[in-house]
């Protein structure tokens, strides 16, 4: 059994003394979490707790520091940790410098880049935005691209599959132009997968047929940063991560959570919310608006999540309660992946011969002309 499996009965009584407060409750998250960075303290010396996640401490002010239960006839106790959300609009400044690149026309399409839906005449569209295309992956035979549900809905809103897809996406500056669209969304998955996590997925189809379709290379990065491994894993906490996205390029993480739910009177959206993910130190960041749809690696570049949400809190029971952390939401990618029965290359199951579509290439910084 793994460090994190012996905290799953402290996690049902945390379930059950939040469930006994629900009426007072606007929205707590809980799940298993880390203490710290560090492998210490906590239970059984692993630096593991009951993770609680809150806008208000005003709401759980009297919720023990431990949770204690009896396991096999021994009282044990597990710490509590707890997050408080930082008010809407907080941000961590961005202090890398854009990689035009990614905001660019790319042919080969390849993960990381801009990407985003479109709708109708221009007077049509509201708020015009881009995300990112996370990877190339397999459906079949078929190559499709693999993103977020939100990135290349409608920018109307409306929720019909098999709208235009644009790379760039509309929000950089590029246009609705004829060239630009690559694809149709033909499936999406945005809500609890069988009561396991939430997902915020969608597969777009490539534009075939015509002299603007575009190629699409399998398994590859723009600048293949990180190189990416074959096939897909389950992460574990302390894992370190990182992920490849339009706006804040190449970043590194450290799994901080598993399991994450919410009791709420007021979220329908975050009730299961699978891997949360931090940056290493805190004042950094993971991701930021545009990265949504990046595809989360292991330190050894195999596919481990999909990116969707961020928010930001502080820890006010560390010793640095004012420094201001970034928590980043993604879905398990093999539950992506049985979600939109898609495959990611060389991953188990696949034949020989589609070795043959994995290229690690080193991606042409110089885009082709319109």
């Amino acid at each position: 059994m793994g460090d994190a499996e012996k905290l799953r009965p402290f996690l049902k009584e945390a379930r059950r003394l939040l469930e006994e407060k629900r009426d007072e409750i606007i929205s707590v998250g809980f799940g298993i979490g880390t203490v710290s960075n560090e492998k210490n303290g906590g239970y059984d010396g692993t630096g593991l707790g009951i993770l609680l996640i809150v806008p208000d401490f005003a709401e759980i002010d009297d919720f023990p520091e431990k949770i204690s239960v009896q396991i096999k006839g021994e009282l044990k106790s597990a710490p509590t940790i707890l997050w408080q959300m930082a008010p809407p609009g907080t941000m961590i400044p961005n202090n890398k410098p854009p990689d035009p690149v990614r905001k660019q026309k790319q042919d080969p399409l390849v993960g990381g880049i801009s990407i985003s839906g479109g709708t109708g005449p221009w007077y049509n569209r509201q708020n015009p935005s881009a995300g990112t295309l996370g990877m190339v992956v397999k459906q079949g035979a078929k190559k499709v691209l693999l993103t977020n549900a939100h990135v290349v809905r409608k920018w109307d809103r409306s929720e019909t599959l098999n709208n235009r897809v644009f790379q760039p996406g509309l929000g950089d500056g590029l246009g609705h132009k004829e060239s630009l669209w690559i694809g149709r969304q033909t499936k999406k998955y945005q809500n609890i997968y069988k009561e396991k996590t939430y997902i915020d997925a969608a597969i777009v189809s490539l534009r075939e047929g015509d002299d603007k379709a575009r190629r699409a290379d399998l398994k590859t990065l723009v600048h293949n940063e990180p190189a990416v491994a074959a096939g897909t894993t389950k992460t574990k906490l302390f894992s370190p991560v990182q992920k490849s996205g339009r706006t804040t390029n190449v970043t590194n993480g450290i799994v901080r959570c598993i399991g994450l739910e919410w009791i709420s009177n007021f979220r329908d959206d975050h009730t299961k919310s699978g891997i949360v993910i931090t940056p290493k130190k805190s004042n950094q960041l993971f991701a930021e608006h545009g990265d949504s749809g990046s595809v989360v690696l292991s330190k050894n570049g195999t596919p481990v999540g999909l990116l969707w949400r961020g928010e930001y809190f502080k820890q006010p029971r560390s010793k640095k309660p004012d420094d201001l952390w970034q928590m980043v939401f993604a879905s398990p990618i093999g539950l992506v992946c049985e979600a939109l029965n898609i495959q990611f290359p060389m991953s188990e199951g696949l034949e020989d011969e589609d070795a043959k579509y994995v290229r690690i290439v080193r991606h042409q910084e110089k885009s082709r002309p319109f």
